[in-house]
């Protein structure tokens, strides 16, 4: 932990505490003990013979076990991060076991698991981060697929193909249908409403888990996977697979947003056949075809996953860091998808067009709704239900379990 300030000398100063020498016979103290690491640019001059300050204190994440570490050199542990070997700056990644730490490396090359990217949070062309479960924040090849998906997917076509018309057989699957088809108007009302219930709950329950990224232990993770299941969480990752390169978050974002427009195209859309062969004519005849397609539920539906389209308006706002790249610039980063810059053009554009939808689901929508029954509802008028239905249109299939006592406006 000496030095010779020149050859020949008779004696041989001490290093300052951090410094130390690099090698025996140095001429200065020009490195670091173990627990610092030498932080000063090349180009930096000392204007005393020792210069301390050019030691900086090693912090979480670097691995500093060993003296004479540079910036370049400075290994880092596993679970942490950074952009580039002329930087200091270390950042901890949201997957652990995707960043293997090392000494020496930047980017890229801190990456394992087939992981990439800022903090490796994205995966390499072929896989997918795996958004929920035990595997979640791994990168999965995109051929395994996901098995809840698939099982999902299969257990949706035995009900249609196999269910239906073996239900129409069994005696005791007659029995059950008879006896909800003879059940009152007001237990089938009540049945219903509480199906639906049960069916946000889930939903609002598991989105709130998935969005938080809180980790839950078993049994009661498994609960959580089963309302994922049931709400048909996993289906959007068949619809919207994040191995199809033209389902880019953008793309998924404007289709989840104008799903209820898709819906209603594809709804009057299967209604033609049944109008043209129907004796009604008109606006009238068209609409009775788009009720026997599924119309007079629309508003349901639209409930049923309005808090899906929400969260998923609501999630492009939701930018982590700012993290350094590789040019030493800080940036932000979209939570979803860390390939996109929260500063982009695109990402801007992207913004103002979630913003007015966000507009719509929260306030037009609920408020139109509000306003809608409400005018057909004055005060001091006790209009018939038949009556309401046709006043109430799409919107009856919400309000026709409510009787007058239980309006508050």
């Amino acid at each position: 932990n000496t030095y010779a300030p020149k050859n020949g000398s008779s004696s041989c100063p001490t290093c300052s505490w951090p410094l130390t020498t690099q090698n025996e016979g140095s001429t200065s103290c020009d490195a670091c003990v173990r627990d610092y690491y030498w932080s000063a640019a090349d180009n930096a001059t000392c204007a005393d013979e020792q210069c301390p300050e050019f030691c900086s204190a090693c912090e979480e994440g670097q691995d500093c076990s060993i003296s004479g570490l540079t910036v370049a050199s400075l290994p880092l542990e596993v679970g942490y991060w950074r952009a580039s070997t002329g930087s200091a700056t270390v950042y901890a990644c949201p997957w652990k076991d995707n960043c293997g730490g090392g000494g020496g490396a930047e980017g890229d090359a801190l990456c394992r698991r087939h992981s990439e990217g800022t903090l490796c949070n994205q995966c390499q062309s072929g896989y997918y981060l795996v958004a929920s479960g035990e595997r979640r924040g791994a990168c999965e090849a995109c051929s395994t697929g996901s098995t809840k998906t698939y099982a999902l997917v299969v257990i949706l076509l035995l009900i249609f193909v196999v269910g239906y018309p073996l239900s129409q057989r069994l005696s005791r699957v007659k029995q059950v249908k008879a006896y909800f088809r003879d059940m009152d108007e007001e237990h089938q009302r009540w049945w219903k409403e509480t199906i639906k219930t049960l069916w946000l709950t889930a939903q609002t329950c598991s989105l709130f888990l998935s969005v938080e990224s809180v980790t839950i232990p078993a049994p009661f993770s498994w609960l959580v996977s089963a309302m994922d299941f049931v709400t048909l969480g996993p289906l959007a990752s068949f619809f919207f697979s994040p191995c199809a390169s033209f389902l880019t978050h953008y793309a998924t974002l404007t289709l989840t947003a104008l799903a209820p427009l898709l819906l209603l195209a594809l709804i009057a859309l299967l209604a033609v056949p049944f109008f043209i062969a129907g004796a009604g004519r008109g606006w009238r005849g068209f609409r009775a075809a788009m009720d026997r397609c599924g119309f007079r539920h629309y508003a349901t539906m639209i409930m049923l996953f309005h808090t899906s389209i929400c969260v998923k308006l609501f999630s492009h706002f939701n930018c982590q860091g700012p993290y350094e790249d590789e040019t030493g610039e800080e940036r932000r980063h979209l939570a979803t998808d860390y390939s996109i810059k929260c500063d982009d053009d695109d990402y801007l554009a992207y913004s103002v067009f979630a913003t007015g939808m966000l507009f719509v689901y929260v306030l037009v929508l609920p408020l139109g709704a509000l306003l809608w029954l409400k005018s057909n509802r004055p005060a001091g008028r006790v209009t018939p239900p038949r009556e309401l239905t046709e006043l109430d249109g799409v919107l009856a299939s919400l309000t026709t379990k409510y009787t007058q006592q239980y309006w508050w406006f």
